[in-house]
């Protein structure tokens, strides 16, 4: 593969906004409604009907002034589907106003119709697309998907936005043609492909539609051999990698932040189309409050110190590569195991006792 690799574990967050140094700044996830105009067999969210007591306008406002007060320079718009907030274009252009770096998640269908209204307003579009034609894409998606998102992608390149796709591998789409995927990602002239294994949560927990381990190694392997022009992002993969002692440690000598631990409550924060504030939209056992009921700053200082402050595993501890994974995903963790003190499920090494010879004794 001769395009750019980026190694991450966190789905959630696009990567391009890293500084070349490595910097990572507070970014802000902001789902604007749980409306959608698809019902993608895998969706996390269970996105579709909008959320009881969704946000106004002038209360994401708020939100916005509140989270740029606080240094939050990254505003990621998501939904549902965000392009079905009509008052969409005016929240991208105060942030922009603010300085903000906006990007957007969409599935490209109201795209034709929205995005004039958005040139100059957004930084980064990601869309979705999870198949190399429509036979693979529109079964998951829905009917006509794929020929949407692949329109979008030409409708925001037109503005001169920077433009990834985002494909959420799932027992699905496991034999697809994935080289003719990225070949197609270069046909478009994305900037960034993004895969990352679905979770087990939403639509995906109840169709069981996450891949294990072992299915996502192989999907790995037949990614890393595909040659590309385009960067292309690994999410999620981490417990996938052949040798993962190996690749942390190569991490480690380029840069954390391309390997970097659970963002949560450290410099992500998210809030849901009804106010309620998290690290994660995972992890939703960790409430920080609502922001009509706390300010923003308060539920970042203080109703998010549970996950600053969460333990590393006992057995992790002994690990040569704690100091990256820190246990892996805790939302994970917590959704399979409920708990946090145990190792990510999908940790072979943990599971396998496969790091038994690179064990040492911490130090006292």
């Amino acid at each position: 593969m001769s395009g750019r690799i980026f190694l991450f574990d966190c789905p959630a967050t696009p990567l391009s906004h890293l500084r070349p140094s490595g910097e990572v700044p507070l970014e802000a996830t902001l789902y604007l409604t749980r409306a959608c105009n698809l019902n993608c067999a895998h969706c996390y969210f269970d996105a579709g009907r909008p959320m009881l007591h969704e946000l106004s306008t002038a209360e994401w406002l708020s939100v916005i002034d509140q989270l740029w007060d606080l240094g939050f320079e990254v505003f990621y718009f998501l939904g549902g589907e965000p392009l079905l907030r009509p008052d969409l274009p005016h929240l991208l252009k105060y942030a922009k106003r603010l300085g903000a770096y906006n990007a957007l998640s969409t599935n490209g269908i109201l795209a034709e119709r929205v995005a004039p209204r958005l040139a100059g307003l957004i930084d980064e579009v990601q869309v979705s697309l999870d198949g190399s034609s429509p036979d693979i894409n529109d079964p998951i998606r829905g009917p006509g998907s794929f020929k949407h998102a692949v329109n979008a992608v030409k409708v925001f390149k037109a503005l001169g936005v920077r433009v990834t796709l985002s494909y959420t591998v799932t027992k699905l789409n496991l034999n697809d043609d994935f080289e003719r995927y990225v070949k197609l990602a270069e046909e478009l002239g994305v900037d960034a492909v993004n895969f990352a294994p679905a979770v087990n949560f939403g639509r995906a927990a109840k169709n069981k539609l996450a891949p294990g381990v072992e299915e996502s190694r192989g999907v790995l392997e037949r990614l890393l051999s595909i040659k590309s022009s385009v960067a292309i992002t690994f999410s999620g993969f981490r417990f996938a990698l052949p040798d993962l002692i190996k690749a942390a440690e190569e991490a480690r000598r380029i840069a954390n932040s391309l390997y970097r631990s659970c963002p949560a409550g450290v410099y992500r924060l998210v809030v849901f189309p009804n106010g309620d504030v998290y690290g994660c939209e995972l992890l939703t056992a960790y409430r920080a409050g609502n922001v009509r009921r706390r300010r923003v700053r308060d539920m970042w200082e203080e109703g998010l110190k549970p996950l600053r402050s969460m333990t590393i595993p006992k057995l992790c501890s002994y690990c040569p590569i704690v100091d990256i994974c820190q246990g892996g995903c805790p939302a994970r963790r917590y959704a399979e195991l409920g708990r946090l003190d145990a190792p990510d499920p999908l940790c072979t090494l943990a599971v396998n006792r496969s790091f038994d010879k690179y064990l040492y004794t911490p130090k006292r």
